[in-house]
């Protein structure tokens, strides 16, 4: 209860995390690119807006259609799909399906989609040898609960306390089926925030594209753009590196969810020495990659993919990218020098 107490009052600020380093442009000549998705219009339809939050983060619809008040009805419609799905993902929603699950470490009758997220996380821990894993939550209570009460401390929790947490790290202990989740370590709990933005993203592309849109754009936290922009032509993403006011490298893109990780997202200590992209073999932050991007087919995999590289090193990364097809990394050095990991 007291590790809960403690999550819930820093949560609002820690879902603020590790992303905001994606822009989309409609030009490359464009002076500015903002730190969030931006499109201008297309010449043909001013396009219907909604911004707003979804777990914490920016989220943003840009859709282009000659019928506006279709566009604000299919929004509003989009608006329903993020709250109910927030429901089921959030950390910081005492009612929430995940934190039914993390209190009682089984859950009933889940939703088909905490099922399907579930399974698609499972696929990228598999793929990524573990990189990825839901159940790091029993690590990052550890270092949130550590420095909350040594902020200053230079070496972090004991290796005794990160071997107790790891116990309860490991995706292979979590028993799923249509019909119920267990947690089968003492101590374990879940969190989606490594992915749930990209998985509510897609859901979002799949209520716009069943009423008829295409060329827009759905940013639940981590972009998608689909198909071409309605100008005809690629998107422009351009990625920066964490403080910085303009976009470094520019990259055409059609069709593809974005995610970007970077340890500049969340520090636990005062120092920020300490960051919250943990390694869940070491049980230590991961890799000292400034940021790292990741474009894939959706937002799902590229979101997933990206939480995993930032505590793989190069060579690792460049191994599991050659059995996932579709898939482009760009990587930030700590020189702010942004190159494809290829």
């Amino acid at each position: 209860q007291e590790a809960d107490s403690i999550m819930r009052a820093s949560m609002k600020q820690r879902e603020f995390t590790r992303r905001r380093f994606l822009s989309v442009s409609a030009t490359l000549g464009a002076a500015t690119l903002l730190p969030s998705l931006s499109v201008a219009g297309s010449g043909k339809f001013t396009p219907q807006v909604w911004t707003g939050t979804a777990l914490g983060a920016r989220a943003e619809i840009r859709l282009y259609s000659p019928d506006p008040q279709l566009a604000e009805q299919t929004i509003a419609g989009a608006r329903r799909e993020i709250e109910r799905l927030e429901y089921i993902f959030s950390l910081y929603r005492s009612a929430s399906v995940l934190k039914r699950l993390n209190r009682k470490g089984i859950l009933i009758a889940p939703p088909a989609d905490f099922i399907r997220l579930l399974s698609e996380s499972h696929r990228i821990s598999r793929l990524t040898h573990g990189a990825f894993d839901v159940s790091v939550q029993a690590l990052w209570r550890l270092y949130k609960q550590y420095f909350t009460e040594f902020p200053d401390s230079p070496t972090g929790p004991s290796d005794r306390q990160i071997a107790e947490a790891l116990q309860a790290t490991d995706y292979l202990a979590i028993s799923f089926d249509e019909n119920r989740v267990i947690l089968t370590e003492p101590n374990m709990a879940l969190t989606f925030n490594g992915i749930a933005q990209g998985y509510i993203t897609d859901r979002v592309v799949e209520h716009l594209k069943k009423n008829g849109f295409s060329n827009f754009v759905a940013n639940i936290g981590e972009p998608r753009v689909v198909d071409t922009h309605p100008e005809g032509r690629p998107w422009i993403v351009g990625l920066k590196r964490p403080n910085q006011s303009f976009a470094e490298k520019k990259l055409n893109v059609v069709n593809k969810g974005i995610a970007t990780s970077a340890a500049a997202g969340t520090y636990f200590d005062r120092k920020k020495k300490f960051h919250h992209l943990l390694d869940t073999k070491t049980g230590r932050p991961g890799h000292g990659h400034l940021a790292l991007s990741v474009i894939a087919d959706n937002a799902t995999l590229a979101d997933g993919l990206s939480t995993a590289f930032a505590t793989m090193n190069v060579s690792q990364i460049v191994q599991c990218i050659k059995r996932i097809k579709g898939v482009d990394v760009y990587r930030c050095d700590q020189n702010g020098t942004w190159s494809s990991v290829s």
